[in-house]
């Protein structure tokens, strides 16, 4: 029963067309949508659209909305408007009465905020919170917006099957008992989503993860006298990682011994909570990488339990203030590599990434791609000194080389200050297309040009 797996290029966040074929039926099946962006949204129903025409379908057999955060809740959206009840069924949890109650709280918090008068006790602590602090603004901003998107998707699925898969309930898609939910467990979820209630107004759990974006990613924090794997924490929920995060719909797929993972932004306790954990998720052929590669979703002995053959992570690689990468992070990365794990980014020059019926992955772009022939007929030179790698090249006055990088079929930017280190070890700038090109060159030009006409004035 082969598999074909498309994870899109959505930047932070999630989407994935998963083909499952038999002798007898085919599905098609889309996990989270990304964001809300008319380029991401645009992407995503052109790709799924294309696999439903390749495999005479109307309409997808299944959507899962593996949490309600609005960068994998928001695109399928778009999604329930253009196909609505042609939507076989929807996997998706509801949150409950209280959390309901909770985003009312921030709304009223925000409205005291626009008014700039705090008054109620209930809300005065985010009210100063949120004066003080524009990110936790923006923070609240997202669970509002998360949560009305989770209401606009519910409403436009009305005619829709609507399942909220447990553990407990075995949930499977109908004709592939192998496709199947693995997490969370129904009293996992409620100790997170409904015990929790209010707790939810806790500073330390609404700000955890944007603390943990603000304090960067940086691979030169690190501990020497611990392995790559020893720098990554053995528990989310002391990192921050927030309740919606840690009860994702986690799916499993399970053909000829071989097992593919789809994660979420699950968290290590979401894993690790079951009590057969070490069985369910050893030794898996395929998975995506927990919550955009973020530092805190995995931990050393779960990387060693997947010891995973191939792992997908859709991140756009943005950086913070000081230049390091927020997400994927870089200890996540290293400790995949040091068990062996290929792992293959979003980000690197892709409008999405395949893992096709033969376990190979394809990288997609749609845009014109760039090569050494194209660089050379654009005037740029092989680097002279001897020590500068192969196939690295250069133009006059130009502050940037470029390092050609077989294994992606894509140039490395390099500063001219460090063509002779090993651009393998450097940070990765990747250049495909000629809109990547242009992106580079263009402010460089600009930057040239005023130089020129201050040497000419003096």
């Amino acid at each position: 029963m082969p598999i074909n797996i498309k994870t899109i290029n959505v930047g932070d966040g999630d989407a994935h067309i998963i083909t499952l074929k038999n002798e007898e039926l085919t599905k098609i099946i889309l996990i989270d949508g990304g964001k809300k962006n008319k380029q991401v949204t645009d992407k995503v129903l052109q790709l799924l659209d294309r696999a439903l025409t390749e495999n005479h379908k109307d309409g997808p057999d299944l959507i899962v909305c593996t949490h309600y955060d609005r960068d994998h809740i928001a695109g399928l959206i778009a999604v329930a408007k253009k196909y609505g009840n042609l939507i076989k069924e929807c996997w998706m949890h509801t949150p409950p009465a209280e959390y309901g109650r909770f985003v009312t709280v921030l709304k009223e918090a925000k409205s005291q905020l626009a008014m700039d008068q705090g008054y109620k006790t209930e809300t005065m602590f985010l009210y100063e919170q949120m004066k003080a602090d524009v990110d936790f603004t923006k923070q609240v901003d997202f669970i509002i917006e998360s949560y009305e998107d989770m209401q606009d998707l519910r409403s436009l699925l009305s005619g829709v099957s609507i399942i909220e898969p447990f553990v407990e309930t075995n949930t499977s898609l109908e004709g592939f008992p192998e496709f199947k939910v693995v997490l969370p467990s129904k009293t996992f979820y409620d100790r997170f989503v409904v015990e929790n209630k209010m707790d939810f107004l806790g500073k330390e759990v609404l700000l955890a993860e944007m603390i943990s974006d603000a304090q960067g990613h940086s691979i030169f924090d690190y501990d020497y006298s611990l392995s790559v794997c020893d720098q990554l924490p053995v528990s989310s929920i002391k990192n921050g990682v927030t309740p919606v995060n840690m009860v994702s719909i986690v799916i499993q797929y399970q053909e000829e011994g071989r097992k593919y993972l789809f994660t979420g932004d699950a968290g290590i306790e979401s894993f690790t909570h079951l009590s057969n954990y070490e069985n369910v998720f050893k030794d898996v052929h395929f998975m995506t990488v927990p919550h955009h590669g973020s530092r805190y979703n995995v931990s050393k002995e779960l990387v060693a339990i997947f010891n995973a053959e191939t792992a997908f992570v859709s991140a756009a690689g943005t950086r913070d203030s000081k230049g390091n990468v927020k997400r994927p992070h870089a200890y996540v990365l290293g400790c995949y590599a040091d068990h062996q794990t290929k792992v293959f980014r979003t980000q690197d020059c892709t409008d999405y990434l395949e893992f096709d019926e033969e376990s190979r992955v394809i990288f997609h772009k749609q845009s014109i791609r760039i090569d050494i022939g194209f660089i050379e007929e654009n005037g740029w030179m092989r680097c002279s000194p001897l020590n500068a790698p192969e196939n690295c090249f250069f133009k006059n006055r130009y502050p940037k080389a470029l390092w050609w990088d077989e294994s992606k079929a894509a140039f490395r930017v390099l500063d001219m200050t460090t063509v002779s280190l090993n651009p393998v070890n450097l940070p990765p700038d990747y250049l495909c297309t000629v809109e990547d090109y242009d992106k580079l060159v263009i402010p460089i030009i600009h930057d040239l040009d005023q130089k020129d006409k201050l040497a000419k004035k003096k």
